[in-house]
């Protein structure tokens, strides 16, 4: 739900930043004619330039900006990250990556490619579900879900520690 709520209000902060871009990094301009030479109904009128006092620094955009930096987190890893925290964590040769759904028959870079593709679907899957607010946790009720087995319980914190592990 949370993340929902995040995507909207940045594709909101996408349109304000567009309109802020028009209004606020052009200086030298009245709004009169922004409104008019950006609408292109009038690009003969001559602006006088010294009739505009220093514009006020864009607040509304250095706040939708540092909204945008400190809501990222949902998505900080990326694909290739998860997966050798996930390598790390299953700590298996016979099953590497963890996958026992297809025979991999040990094979490291096959596993590797079934691992990515679940991870790249599944982010796919996160984005439609209100239920899970991390990416991780939702990973793992897919991939590793606990109900299968007691170790399973074990997983979203197991590949937790090795993503921040490695981005120390």
């Amino acid at each position: 739900m949370i993340q929902a709520i995040i995507l909207k209000f940045k594709r909101l902060a996408l349109g304000v930043m567009n309109t802020l871009a028009i209004k606020s990094f052009h200086p030298f301009l009245k709004n009169d004619a922004i409104k008019k030479t950006v609408a292109g109904k009038n690009p003969a009128e001559q602006v006088n330039f010294k009739e505009r006092p220093i514009s006020k620094p864009p607040y509304k955009f250095i706040v939708v900006l540092l909204f945008l930096i400190i809501t990222t987190p949902a998505f900080a890893y990326t694909n290739d990250q998860i997966a050798d925290a996930i390598y790390q964590a299953e700590n298996s040769v016979k099953f590497p990556y963890g996958i026992k759904s297809i025979n991999t028959h040990g094979n490291k870079e096959y596993a590797r490619r079934i691992c990515l593709n679940t991870i790249r679907n599944n982010r796919k899957r996160f984005s439609n579900q209100t239920k899970y607010k991390d990416y991780i946790e939702f990973l793992g009720s897919r991939f590793c879900p606990p109900t299968a087995h007691k170790l399973n319980v074990n997983w979203v914190r197991n590949v937790r520690y090795f993503l921040t592990k490695d981005n120390q």
